[in-house]
């Protein structure tokens, strides 16, 4: 049960280009999940030394569509599409083929990790296009460039305080064992889940 890792891939989309999606499979074909409840069917088996009995690792990736507008002798780039999507990614997360706790429990835990990651993808959805940065440069290149720029600083913190949650979670419930914490822990998780949609 180590620590999720999240992480942001960008595509900048070209003008006429869609957006990816889960609709387009080849994503989940590299074995990434959309979001949705977990079953220990999602996980391959590794019989790793250590203490650990799973281990789920989840992905924010992001897809943006821009324009840029020319102000004088620079260029403004902003937003006009975004595309976020997280959830498990089956080819790093495994179990170990014996449990000696309660599989429902761990799997519970484990779920916790994968709803704290889809929090922080619902926050940033929520984000209003005109709220996203722009970049500006003395060409559409540099405008472009400063923009992706921006984004990806703007993902890396949301990533890093997700990150920062994520060991927060499993310091708190000694990974899922101390049941007192992992009850307040789950509680907690749902009210920040269902409050960011």
């Amino acid at each position: 049960m180590p620590i999720l890792a999240c992480y942001a891939l960008l595509v900048m989309a070209q003008q006429g280009q869609q957006p990816r999606s889960f609709a387009d499979k080849a994503e989940e074909a590299r074995g990434y999940i959309p979001y949705r409840a977990l079953t220990w069917d999602d996980f391959h088996t590794n019989d790793v030394d250590g203490t650990y009995l799973a281990d789920t690792e989840a992905f924010i990736h992001y897809d943006f569509r821009a324009k840029y507008v020319q102000s004088g002798s620079s260029y403004v780039a902003s937003v006009t599409s975004i595309e976020i999507r997280s959830g498990f990614d089956a080819t790093k997360s495994w179990r170990k083929s014996k449990f000696n706790v309660d599989p429902d429990v761990l799997l519970r835990h484990e779920q916790g990790h994968l709803d704290i990651n889809e929090t922080y993808a619902r926050k940033l959805r929520k984000t209003k296009l005109s709220e996203w940065p722009t970049g500006s440069g003395p060409t559409a290149a540099s405008a472009e460039h400063a923009l992706e720029d921006r984004i990806r600083t703007l993902f890396a913190q949301a990533i890093a305080n997700c990150q920062a949650e994520q060991n927060q979670y499993d310091d708190e419930t000694k990974h899922g064992q101390v049941a007192s914490s992992q009850q307040t822990w789950l509680a907690k998780i749902k009210h920040d889940f269902d409050a960011a949609k």
